[in-house]
């Protein structure tokens, strides 16, 4: 189940990012109402979000490497 959230959190968070470039193009649109554009910017932040959130509850991001007892570097002669 957690290998299916990361990619469909990040699909939706693509799909917000797609609706909120539509809201910003039909901006320009004479005929849109100021009402009608808020609507689909806060659905296309809600889809965002509800993605990021998703891809957070599935796999996990790889942690960088870290050793346990890093030696010191040598000193040259």
């Amino acid at each position: 189940m957690r290998d299916f959230l990361y990619p469909a959190g990040r699909v939706l968070q693509l799909a917000g990012i797609i609706v909120t470039f539509i809201d910003v193009v039909l901006f320009f649109v004479k005929t849109m109402t100021m009402m009608f554009l808020l609507k689909i910017f806060l659905f296309g932040v809600a889809l965002f979000y509800s993605g990021y959130f998703l891809s957070g509850l599935g796999i996990p991001r790889p942690r960088p490497f870290e050793p346990e007892n890093p030696r010191p570097p040598k000193k040259k002669s």
